[in-house]
């Protein structure tokens, strides 16, 4: 359908290169969490998301970051917010 809004498929394709697919290995389980508590929280900066989650605030800054370089998350000195509801990951072996 001419005009129609590309799908979230299409999108992710574009945003996950392929260089980046190997960093999909990064969603260790505490990233995962950090992800689903943004997803369901309003998180207003990353010193309340470390406290909300009980974990060191060096620590969340960094997986902050990873996750921002992946296109998973988006931050400024406002706002934590995931982008996605869900993520789907394929791999062709």
């Amino acid at each position: 359908m001419p005009g129609a809004a590309p799908s979230v498929e299409k999108l992710l394709r574009k945003q996950i290169s392929r260089s980046a697919i190997w960093k999909l290995a990064a969603l260790t389980p505490k990233r995962l969490h950090l992800l689903r508590y943004v997803r369901r929280h309003e998180v207003r900066n990353i010193k309340a998301l470390a406290a909300g989650l009980r974990r060191n605030y060096k620590n969340v800054h960094k997986d902050v970051e990873e996750l921002t370089k992946l296109g998973l998350l988006s931050w400024t000195s406002e706002q934590v917010v995931a982008l996605y509801a869900e993520v789907d990951a394929r791999f062709v072996l």
